[in-house]
C-alpha cells in the first residue's frame, strides 16, 4: 500500500469507531503542521494543511470523566500545494499518533457560585430563562487541560548534496520520526469574548528538510531499441538540495487565540510561536506567526478553515488549513 492510499483508507477503517469521539488536533496550525491548541469537543475530524501537504483524521474517546484517550493517522501527498505556497514541501510519508488528555475543572469558586446563581434564575412562571439552566457548564466554562502524545512517522525522499556541475546522483533516504509531546491548554471566558492559551513541548528525532530547497533532478537514461537505435529518455525526480542533517528536536510551541463575541464567535485571531532549540547553528530557529480562522455557524469551537503567516530563518511561510468535523460539536465547550 502506498502512502497516498494509506491517507484515504485509514479514515474509512476508523470511521465506525467515532461514537462519542472527539478530535484531538485542531486547525490552528502553522506551515509545518504544528499546533499547541487541542480541542476536545469537536467530534471526529478530517483536516488538510495545504502548506504541509498533510491530510489527517483525528478522534478522541471520552471516558465519561475528566480524562480521554485519542489518536490520529495521516500523511503527506507528493507534489502538492506546499511547493507552490512555500519554497519547499514536506517529503511523502505517513504517520500515526496516540495520546491521553486530562481536563481540570474551573478553580475560581466565586465565579462558579455566580454562574450557578445565574443558571438557576427563573421566570415568574417558574420556567428557566433562555440560555440558562446548564449548571454543569459553570464548572467548565473556564477549562484547563493537559495532554500527552506520542507520534511516529516515516518519510521517504531524495537528497542532492549540491547542484554544482557535475551534479551527483541523488541519494534516496528514509527517515523515521519518533516524537513525544506534552501540552497544556487554558480556556478563559470574558465579557468581550473567549481566549485560548496553548503551550507544547515536543522532543524527538527531526531533520532540516524545511530549510532545504526543493528542486527537480533530471537523469539522462539511454535505452536501445530492437533496431539498435539509441534513445535518450530524461527521467525526473523531486529532490531536496543541500546538506541534509538530523537532530534531536527540543521544540517549544505556543498559541494565543482571541475569539470576540461581536463577531458571533465565528472568527478567531491566533498569535503563534514555533521554535526548535535542538540541533546546532543553522538548525535552531524561532518562528513567530499570526493566523485568522473561521468557524461553523452556531459552533464556535469548530474551526473550518484558516490562513496563517509565519516567519522562519529569513523565509515567509503561509499555511492554508481546512477541515470537516462531526459527531459531537456543540455551541459551547462542555
Amino acid at each position: 500500500m502506498n502512502h497516498r492510499t494509506f491517507i484515504w483508507i485509514a479514515p474509512l477503517l476508523l470511521a465506525p469507531l467515532t461514537v462519542r469521539a472527539t478530535a484531538q488536533q485542531s486547525l490552528f496550525q502553522s506551515a509545518s503542521g504544528d499546533s499547541a491548541i487541542y480541542l476536545r469537543n469537536t467530534g471526529g475530524a478530517l483536516s488538510y494543511n495545504l502548506a504541509s501537504d498533510a491530510a489527517r483524521f483525528d478522534m478522541l474517546w471520552d471516558r465519561g470523566n475528566q480524562s480521554a484517550f485519542g489518536g490520529g493517522v495521516g500523511g503527506t501527498v507528493k507534489n502538492g500545494g506546499g511547493a507552490i505556497i512555500n519554497k519547499s514541501a514536506p517529503a511523502t510519508g505517513a504517520f500515526g499518533e496516540g495520546g491521553w488528555m486530562w481536563r481540570f475543572k474551573e478553580e475560581n469558586k466565586d465565579k462558579i457560585v455566580t454562574c450557578i446563581h445565574e443558571a438557576q434564575k427563573q421566570k415568574p412562571d417558574g420556567s428557566v430563562q433562555p440560555g440558562q439552566g446548564d449548571i454543569k457548564s459553570c464548572h467548565e466554562s473556564n477549562a484547563q487541560l493537559v495532554m500527552f502524545q506520542f507520534h511516529y512517522g516515516r518519510t521517504q525522499f531524495y537528497n542532492l548534496s549540491n547542484s554544482t556541475p557535475p551534479v551527483p546522483a541523488p541519494t534516496k533516504l528514509d527517515f523515521d520520526e519518533f516524537r513525544g509531546t506534552v501540552a497544556a491548554n487554558f480556556l478563559r471566558n470574558y465579557g468581550w469574548g473567549d481566549t485560548r492559551y496553548g503551550i507544547a513541548y515536543v522532543t524527538g528525532t527531526s531533520n532540516n528538510l524545511a530549510d532545504l530547497t526543493q528542486d527537480t533532478y533530471q537523469a539522462q537514461v539511454t535505452t536501445t531499441t530492437t533496431t539498435g537505435e539509441s534513445l535518450l529518455n530524461p527521467s525526473s525526480e523531486s529532490v531536496y538540495v543541500g546538506a541534509y542533517k538530523t537532530h534531536i528536536a527540543q521544540e517549544i510551541n505556543a498559541d494565543v487565540v482571541l475569539q470576540p463575541n461581536k463577531l458571533v464567535n465565528e472568527f478567531a485571531l491566533d498569535l503563534m510561536l514555533r521554535s526548535d532549540m535542538g540541533g546546532g547553528p543553522g538548525v535552531r530557529y524561532a518562528s513567530p506567526g499570526i493566523g485568522v480562522y473561521f468557524f461553523a455557524k452556531g459552533k464556535p469551537v469548530v474551526p473550518v478553515c484558516g490562513l496563517a503567516y509565519s516567519y522562519r530563518a529569513g523565509n515567509n511561510q503561509l499555511a492554508i488549513t481546512a477541515g470537516w468535523t462531526f459527531g459531537g460539536a456543540n455551541q459551547t465547550e462542555k
